[in-house]
């Protein structure tokens, strides 16, 4: 009687002739007949065919089990109160045709929800044939990790009626061996999926590291939201969580290019040997670490700790703040390039160590670059190649013998390790705190050539331009 009355469709039942009081005594069979209205269910052995009507079932599974079909339409609206919770309990679930949404007895539409859950192991659900094509209403599935889910045969998603979707969603995984008919009809959210097919499943899961089998950074499988490394490229946003135990290495010969925003959560870390191109970063309490190769931010960098290896380049494009940038102990090749995109940008650095062979401030009068607060002494008397450009704002900026002008600039205290020749026809150099020898035993001299040169600081007391003081001095030359 439970497989004549559980396959009495609405359809079927609308059809026949029967009274209210003949219809309602039907329904109590079919109740009785089938279990279909128990609250919890436990089930051990194989099963023909089974409907989940009731909204609030549990069900346990007790040993791997095929059921031929399993019908659940357990909502009669679209409210998400009402779901089905299948725990799996280490076991294999085989279903030969799982359908979600239908038609319940009298006609009435319903949508379907089911989740799979594994309180105890790591079981697995099994599906020959998903039907998803029940009008009307949306339809979801839920797959909690470990539990992992397979579509095998047919994904069959055409369906009638403009809110008629399913969602499979969760933190579990998806193998995905069958093309949804109609991709515009479902979505995969959160699962990490995989399969043959899957490609053709839609996903609104953002990309993000896992680190679940390595730290190596071109691993598929190491990333969820994305099917092949390329994605990474054009995805909107790339996460690096927090809390991981392994953190990305992309090797030297793994070049990295990122056109939208990498978010990398409190002390998270990426290491970027090779040649790297990053558009957005948001990582206030994280660490990126370089190789020798390139790295490039194109947009706004708000970053915790950039850590240089040695013969790395760096540059900005945009405003950077960065909490600590720390190069090599000793004298190497690094170049730092800030400020160097369009208009005026704002580099802001709290502290840094750098004996590299290149710093380039920007290229424009409206460029500003802050250290410490302007409270930063900074020493690049070793640099091989000073470019200064716009606002410098530290507490003592010492130079190299041979600085030169990119575009109007203003400079704090100056301190001179050598005789110096600041070399900058058409632009303007402004000196706002004193000059000093960085040996007061030894005398330097300085040589600006340039366009125009005002020396001069703010008095303390009268709090006016005054003639800029001048210590250990022998001689200072402008040829404007």
């Amino acid at each position: 009687m439970f497989f004549l009355f559980n396959r009495l469709n609405s359809d079927r039942i609308s059809k026949l002739k029967l009274s209210k009081p003949a219809i309602a005594a039907l329904l109590m069979i079919m109740t009785a007949a089938s279990g279909i209205f128990a609250a919890d269910l436990n089930w051990n052995t194989n099963i023909d065919d089974y409907a989940i009507r009731n909204n609030v079932n549990t069900v346990d599974i007790d040993a791997d089990i095929t059921i031929t079909t399993l019908n659940i339409y357990n909502r009669p609206n679209n409210s998400d109160a009402n779901t089905c919770v299948i725990d799996l309990k280490g076991h294999t679930l085989n279903i030969t045709k799982l359908k979600i949404g239908a038609y319940s007895p009298l006609g009435t539409k319903t949508s379907g929800s089911v989740k799979f859950v594994d309180s105890i192991g790591t079981g697995t659900v099994i599906v020959d044939t998903l039907d998803a094509t029940a009008y009307y209403y949306q339809k979801w599935i839920e797959i909690e990790s470990p539990v992992t889910m397979e579509i095998n045969s047919t994904f069959n998603t055409t369906t009638q009626g403009e809110f008629s979707s399913l969602t499979i969603s969760g933190n579990g995984n998806l193998v995905v061996n069958a093309k949804p008919t109609n991709t515009a009809k479902v979505t995969a959210t959160g699962v990490n999926v995989t399969g043959t097919e899957a490609d053709s499943l839609p996903t609104d899961l953002p990309a993000q590291w896992t680190g679940a089998v390595s730290n190596d950074w071109a691993n598929l499988a190491n990333w969820t939201g994305i099917s092949a490394i390329s994605d990474l490229q054009t995805e909107d946003t790339v996460t690096i969580p927090a809390g991981l135990t392994r953190y990305p290495v992309a090797s030297a010969a793994t070049p990295v290019t990122l056109n939208g925003k990498l978010i990398m959560e409190s002390s998270a870390s990426a290491l970027f040997a090779g040649s790297t191109t990053l558009n957005e970063v948001d990582a206030p309490d994280a660490v990126i670490t370089t190789g020798t190769s390139t790295i490039t931010f194109n947009n706004t960098t708000d970053l915790g700790q950039l850590t240089l290896g040695s013969g790395a380049t760096v540059i900005s494009k945009a405003d950077l703040t960065l909490g600590t940038l720390s190069g090599a102990a000793g004298p190497d090749t690094t170049k730092l390039r800030f400020n160097q995109g369009a208009g005026g940008q704002t580099t802001a650095i709290t502290a840094m160590t750098f004996n590299g062979s290149e710093i380039d401030f920007g290229n424009a009068d409206t460029d500003t670059f802050t250290l410490g607060a302007g409270a930063g002494t900074l020493d690049i008397s070793a640099t091989g190649t000073v470019k200064l450009a716009g606002t410098i704002n530290s507490s003592n900026l010492t130079l190299n013998d041979s600085p030169t002008l990119a575009a109007n600039t203003t400079l704090p205290k100056v301190t001179l390790a050598y005789d110096t020749v600041i070399a900058g026809a058409g632009y303007s150099l402004k000196l706002i705190d004193s000059l000093d020898s960085a040996i007061a035993a030894t005398p330097r001299s300085l040589t600006v050539n340039a366009n125009k040169v005002l020396l001069e600081y703010l008095d303390p007391v009268s709090d006016g331009p005054q003639i800029g003081a001048t210590n250990n001095l022998k001689d200072i030359t402008f040829n404007c």
